[in-house]
């Protein structure tokens, strides 16, 4: 898995008791190509990292300086996770955010 760094950024935070930010991991997911064809079953993924107090907050953030508009909004889950859906162009994506120490999926 290759992980590439991406500006660390701290965002306000629905969770305050925090006083440090939380590593992230960001895994990236191509729904569509350049031309908005739907991309089969074997999907392109990119990974990245960075440093938020909020998941929700890093998702933001990422898809702001990538240039993209959120679709919908960033749903946020239990264990600092978050997910969205982004366009940029005509390519869309999926981006999960999850605290980089100690994730385990379910």
């Amino acid at each position: 898995m290759d992980i590439k760094p991406v500006a660390q950024v701290a965002v306000g935070s629905h969770n305050r008791e925090r006083s440090q930010p939380m590593q992230f991991t960001i895994e990236q997911l191509q729904l569509t190509d350049d031309a908005g064809i739907p991309i089969g079953f074997s999907r392109p993924r990119e990974f990245h990292a960075g440093n938020s107090d909020s998941a929700a907050g890093l998702l933001v953030n990422f898809v702001r300086a990538d240039g993209a508009k959120i679709l919908g909004t960033v749903t946020e889950f239990h264990g600092h996770q978050a997910m969205v859906t982004a366009k940029k162009g005509e390519r869309v994506y999926t981006l999960h955010a999850y605290p980089t120490e100690n994730f385990r999926a379910c």
